[in-house]
């Protein structure tokens, strides 16, 4: 009788270690995948509200869509009277942040984080009349910033070690367009 108390506890002893085994298994893993989601939806999120804001880029008579770029930082028309908005990763804290800054009426607002675990940024242009890119293709020069219809954007974010990448090709709404040739 005895025995058979012994050996039933002891079996119940291992059954429930197994159990405890699992549900911390199971919890690692959610764990896991709870954080790739949340890195995931996060840039998402900065990856949107970027590409939302230069798809938007305006252009006038005596103005271009895009005004300044290079591989980081992108600085755009707003509206047709000359107001901007510019784009870019801060590299000088840690971890990096994608930066927001807007001019209106010639006074630059104070810049606004927009993101942080940024660990790159990058912005490809092209120009219009094909999907050739520009000479350059992270520095257009001058003359092509009035040319420029598309704009690659590639984001890589790492939060608590889980890294996403996107990468989004944003047609500037109001941008020149010529069709290429055949």
């Amino acid at each position: 009788m005895f025995m058979d108390l012994l050996v039933g506890t002891v079996i119940s002893l291992f059954v429930g270690a197994a159990g405890v085994v699992m549900m911390q298994t199971n919890y690692i893993a959610g764990a896991a995948i709870s954080g790739q989601n949340n890195v995931n939806a996060v840039t998402r999120v900065q990856m949107d509200s970027l590409a939302d804001s230069l798809r938007n880029a305006q252009i006038g008579p005596t103005q271009t869509a895009v005004t300044a770029a290079s591989i980081s930082d992108i600085t755009f028309n707003i509206d047709s009277a000359g107001d901007t908005a510019r784009y870019w990763l801060n590299t000088t804290v840690s971890p990096a942040q994608l930066m927001r800054a807007q001019t209106n009426s010639g006074v630059t607002a104070t810049a606004k984080v927009v993101g942080t675990g940024v660990t790159s940024l990058q912005f490809t242009y092209y120009p219009s009349g094909g999907w050739a890119t520009t000479l350059s293709p992270n520095y257009p020069s001058t003359s092509e910033l009035p040319t420029i219809s598309a704009v690659g954007i590639t984001v890589q974010m790492t939060i608590n070690g889980y890294t996403s990448t996107l990468v989004s090709l944003v047609r500037l709404r109001n941008s020149p367009y010529v069709s290429p040739s055949p």
